[in-house]
């Protein structure tokens, strides 16, 4: 992938699902996704996007985030990028069905509405697809694919990626691995620099 260090006045929300109390997914020798998510979370923002200038705002930052219920939790993360004045939401997630059912691969959710977060989207699909790790489970519209909380109630044009099935063990020794995580971080934030370097060009 061929890179540039610039300059934006960007601001981009990174979500690293779930946390404390819950755990998310889990796989079959006991890692939790939770865990998984925000090691991919922080290299996107403190070793891809940050070294470019990019802002970025973490919803969590380690494990320990206090909530009564899962619903409240994701208001707090919806007022965080309202606060922040985002202009993208990204959130992360490992996706999980029955063990040894073949379920594999990744899928980015989104409403399409936006055409700005469309493209985004698009973006980071082909950067992903690129890396070889997975198949390709496609782009699902939220408004044709069930409600996500994170998207369909947020102000900020926003985004979550499965990132592989947690339940596969392809998907998760990749994912689980330093290699895997640094490369699909790399990956996304990528996506999200080809972006943005589109709408300046175009401003």
């Amino acid at each position: 992938m061929k890179e540039e260090v610039s300059v934006y006045e960007d601001t981009v929300v990174l979500d690293a699902g779930d946390g404390a109390m819950y755990a998310g997914s889990r796989s079959e020798n006991q890692v939790y996704e939770k865990h998984m998510n925000l090691s991919i979370t922080k290299m996107i923002g403190g070793d891809y996007l940050t070294k470019r200038e990019i802002h970025v705002v973490y919803t969590r930052e380690d494990d320990n985030i206090t909530f009564t219920s899962q619903v409240k939790d994701l208001k707090r993360r919806i007022k965080v990028a309202e606060r922040a004045d985002a202009d993208y939401f990204i959130s992360i997630h490992m996706n999980s069905s029955k063990y040894n059912d073949g379920a594999s691969g990744f899928e980015i959710y989104t409403d399409n509405r936006n055409k700005d977060i469309a493209a985004l989207v698009k973006k980071i699909e082909s950067s992903l697809t690129s890396l070889n790790y997975t198949k390709n489970r496609g782009i699902k519209n939220t408004r044709e694919s069930g409600q996500l909380y994170v998207i369909d109630n947020n102000p900020v044009p926003s985004m979550l990626i499965d990132a592989g099935f947690i339940s596969d063990p392809n998907d998760f020794t990749y994912l689980n691995s330093r290699k895997g995580q640094k490369e699909v971080s790399e990956a996304i934030g990528f996506g999200l620099l080809q972006h943005l370097e589109d709408k300046n060009n175009k401003s």
